[in-house]
């Protein structure tokens, strides 16, 4: 069963920049894999990307790629909502979809 976005989404290219870190989970004490997902677009102002489980490509494929395409520095092209701000106050969009755009040659 596919939940169906009620939100406008929007189109446009990003430079993805992300990473990963080993975080301790303070109540269980076990070690979780935290990842963060974050782009510099108009000014340089970080949004922060918040892979969205509803969209019209598997959460984990959107983290992957953003991954791949933050460490080649490819700019990809999102589906995207924007989803209020971040627990640091930046604005925040929800990727519905992402599709790596081809670098250019000789650029």
């Amino acid at each position: 069963e596919i939940l169906m976005l009620k939100t406008a989404v929007n189109t446009m290219v990003i430079m993805p920049n992300t990473g990963k870190f080993e975080s301790k989970n303070k109540d269980t004490g076990a070690f979780e894999i935290v990842e963060w997902f974050q782009t510099t677009m108009l000014t340089p102002t970080v949004h922060s990307l918040s892979p969205s489980t509803v969209g019209s490509m598997p959460q984990e494929q959107i983290k992957a790629i953003l991954h791949q395409c933050s460490e080649n520095a490819q700019e990809v092209e999102i589906e995207y909502s924007a989803d209020g701000k971040d627990g640091k106050g930046r604005p925040k969009y929800s990727i519905y979809a992402v599709k790596p755009v081809p670098k250019k040659v000789g650029a």
